[in-house]
């Protein structure tokens, strides 16, 4: 319990600390009412718009009133669309979760399942293979990946939809193109831990003791190796959600981050804000969880904290 309140006392800082940098940094971003108005529009014209969205007024009591209204929910309304902020978010945060649930299932079940088979058949050729499909994994870049499956599945087979949402063919090319990545990161890592895993002690000594090597991988080798995996898997979403941006770009995915970029773009400051602070919340929830989980798997962190 004291963990919990604990962390629940840091996720209100981190917070804090990150809708003030949002605030001022986005700030010094541009006009919101020369993007809405155009470069051309006149001084009097300019001043309205300010006075409408509340920009005439000091950025500290700006912050301050965001702040309070926040607190309620009330994130404000969308420059553009004329909308409250939250419901934008909350219409596309099923996209982005879609997406980024598909990628972790390829990271976790493709990169666990090979790194595992790795380690097992150390120095084999299949081990030599994994190690270089690895590597070049992390190599090529989301996107990279991204507009070559467009332009050879989409454009030259037309085998998927080049975007959009709303089927398995537009989930497959996105979430393979964001996952990759992580399924090799995730590979390099089950297979340098059940290594150390595997050539403990006690896993020789159920090996004396006659249990079947399935056993020993699964009951012994990988349960605690997980400890790693979680820490791994807790750090992937987060990095997956950010990633999502650029690939909800390539393939017009309809998702929180293809909507922060229009924002950026837009200078749509009460937009960019509840998305980067949901978003963060989100991020710092996990690794909460994580920590959590820590303690279900692993009893001696309990007593060590």
């Amino acid at each position: 319990m004291i963990f919990v309140i604990r962390r629940l006392g840091e996720l209100v800082l981190v917070l804090v600390s990150i809708s003030l940098v949002s605030f001022a940094v986005l700030r010094l971003t541009g006009d919101p009412a020369i993007a809405i108005l155009g470069p051309d529009a006149t001084d009097e014209a300019l001043a309205r718009v300010r006075a409408e969205l509340g920009l005439d007024r000091p950025v500290i009591v700006q912050y301050l009133d965001f702040l309070g209204k926040a607190l309620t929910g009330d994130f404000g309304n969308s420059t553009r669309f004329r909308q409250p902020v939250l419901e934008l978010f909350m219409e596309r945060l099923p996209a982005t979760l879609e997406l980024t649930l598909a990628a972790l299932v390829i990271s976790v079940l493709l990169g666990g399942t090979v790194g595992i088979l790795a380690a097992v058949f150390r120095n084999s050729f299949l081990d030599t293979l994994v190690r270089a499909a690895t590597l070049f994994g992390q190599a090529i870049p989301s996107f990279f990946l991204g507009i070559v499956a467009i332009i050879v599945f989409a454009a030259q087979l037309r085998w998927l939809p080049a975007g959009g949402r709303g089927t398995f063919a537009h989930l497959l090319m996105p979430s393979l193109a964001l996952g990759t990545y992580y399924a090799a990161i995730t590979a390099r890592f089950v297979r340098g831990a059940m290594l150390d895993v595997l050539n403990a002690d006690f896993v020789r000594t159920a090996r004396a003791k006659g249990v079947a090597e399935r056993g020993v991988v699964v009951r012994h080798a990988f349960r605690n190796a997980l400890i790693g995996v979680v820490t791994l898997i807790g750090l992937q979403i987060g990095n997956l959600l950010s990633g999502a941006v650029v690939i909800e770009t390539v393939f017009s995915w309809p998702g929180i981050g293809r909507m922060a970029v229009q924002a950026i773009y837009t200078r749509d400051f009460p937009l960019v804000q509840v998305t980067i602070i949901l978003s963060a919340t989100i991020f710092v929830v996990i690794n909460m969880v994580t920590d959590l989980l820590y303690r279900i798997i692993d009893p001696r962190m309990r007593v060590a904290t």
